[in-house]
């Protein structure tokens, strides 16, 4: 679960997390925060000290109270050595200067949630496409589909994102890991490929969104760790 008011953030921090094989929801405020660790019991938390409606610190010590266990991650600008102090103090199981490495984040979440038993789901599966993080195969209806490492990347990313449209441009910044690789007719390239390789002639499994993106939104179970609950998650960005 990401609680931060900066919705870019949130929607960057949930794109990442959700590559790296995870289920994210957001909060924008510590009372909707609250109310969410509350009715969900995350996994894992990734905290804004500086929120509208008061500070991280504040809303730690308030779960903390409660009784939650739930491991904190604050993430913030403030790097005095007074305010280190204070989120440890306040429940809090690790600090994240901004700016930051989307890598080192998610390596330190990671790490928590390996002490905690929990992790990223490796098998990723939408209809009859299966595709599997570790053995790096995909198959299909049980039949297994070639794949380039960079179609795998896409598809990945595409699974792991069910029911989102993304853009060309989360595309490239999610299955190349930068900003832009040039002409975003790439992503379209990848696509067809992919559309090919699945028997998608109809568009019916990588859906295209005029003028938005694309989407995987098939109903099948995923069931991967949830940032904010090991059962369903809405993405918030």
């Amino acid at each position: 679960m990401v609680v931060d008011d900066d919705d870019n953030l949130r929607e960057m921090l949930s794109t990442a997390l959700h590559f790296a094989g995870y289920r994210t929801y957001g909060a924008r405020t510590a009372a909707e925060g609250l109310r969410m660790i509350q009715e969900r019991s995350p996994d894992l938390v990734v905290l804004d000290v500086q929120l509208p409606d008061g500070n991280g610190f504040d809303l730690c010590r308030g779960v903390r109270e409660r009784g939650i266990t739930t491991p904190v991650i604050f993430l913030t600008a403030r790097d005095q050595s007074g305010d280190v102090i204070a989120g440890f103090t306040d429940g809090g199981d690790d600090y994240v200067t901004k700016p930051f490495r989307l890598a080192e984040l998610s390596l330190r979440i990671t790490a928590i949630l390996r002490r905690t038993g929990a992790g990223p789901v490796h098998v990723l599966r939408v209809g009859d496409v299966v595709l599997d993080q570790v053995k790096h195969q995909v198959t299909m209806a049980g039949h297994p589909v070639e794949m380039t490492p960079k179609e795998f990347d896409v598809l990945r990313f595409l699974l792991a994102n069910r029911g989102r449209v993304m853009s060309k441009a989360q595309i490239i910044q999610g299955a190349w890991q930068v900003e832009h690789v040039g002409d975003e007719s790439l992503v379209e390239t990848y696509i067809s490929r992919l559309r090919t390789k699945l028997s998608d002639d109809d568009a019916s499994f990588i859906r295209t969104v005029r003028g938005r993106g694309y989407a995987v939104d098939d109903a099948a179970d995923l069931d991967p760790i949830v940032l904010g609950g090991s059962t369903a998650g809405a993405v918030d960005g």
